[in-house]
């Protein structure tokens, strides 16, 4: 038995998530490894090798994923590279288009373990563009919307609050600021008065984000930005970020 035919047997499997959040949902890594596992036992495949991407954008280019360019580099000829779903290789249908001619080069093929565009006739090699395109064009409606949204809060939310710093377009922690701002709002909560409360960081020598004096008005607007909820909507700011780069 030749190699290529021997390694048709053989499979290797890549696995992407973008961020955290998928572990939990449909798209986790584990999730996708058991789907592909019980895929590969039905067509009689055995799996030599699991490339994983994890926190990796699925419109990030090769040189960017370095499972899925060390799976390609490995490929054998006549092997199968098995995919949860076709958007797992890219949301970029450039990109996904360039990984199957490189797969296809070597003798090998790209499976979806749900279905989608698997064959090699002419319908199959279209449905595989059409799924390719509508990933990209999803990416592109999520990134529209969570644009707006951005937008938005950050209308809503006005001028950076104290303890907070914007950094490439998000609200991230001030690690100098933001501990007093915790000491601010926790002090507050025990019932010391907006005054007391600055009076006592006068003394300590801790100044405004503008190098000023505390006054209690400052104090207060720290305090009802915190009981507003406007914390929890910098967390879904700063979260919106990330969720838009699947």
């Amino acid at each position: 038995m030749s190699s290529a035919k021997a390694n048709k047997q053989t499979a290797v499997a890549y696995l992407r998530v973008s961020r955290e959040s998928q572990v939990s949902s449909g798209l986790g890594l584990a999730a996708q490894k058991e789907q592909i596992r019980e895929y590969a036992k039905r067509q009689g495949l055995r799996i030599r090798k699991y490339f994983t991407d994890a926190g990796v954008s699925g419109a990030k280019g090769v040189e960017d994923r370095p499972a899925l360019n060390d799976m390609l580099t490995s490929l054998k000829d006549g092997e199968t590279v098995l995919v949860f779903k076709r958007d797992r290789i890219s949301r970029d249908a450039f990109l996904s288009m360039w990984v199957e001619r490189k797969v296809n080069k070597i003798n090998a093929r790209i499976e979806s373990v749900s279905g989608e565009g698997n064959g090699d006739s002419p319908a199959d090699e279209m449905m595989r563009r059409i799924i390719d395109a509508f990933s990209q064009y999803e990416r592109e409606q999520i990134r529209a919307r969570t644009k707006v949204a951005l937008a938005k809060s950050t209308k809503a939310l006005g001028q950076t609050p104290y303890g907070f710093q914007r950094v490439n377009g998000k609200f991230v922690k001030c690690p100098e600021t933001y501990p007093i701002r915790e000491r601010i709002i926790r002090e507050r909560s025990e019932g010391k008065s907006y005054n007391s409360i600055a009076t006592q960081l006068n003394k300590d020598g801790i100044k405004t984000s503008r190098g000023k004096q505390w006054q209690h008005i400052q104090i207060m607007k720290i305090w009802s930005h915190s009981t507003e909820g406007k914390d929890q909507m910098i967390e879904r700011f700063s979260q919106a970020h990330k969720d838009s780069d699947i």
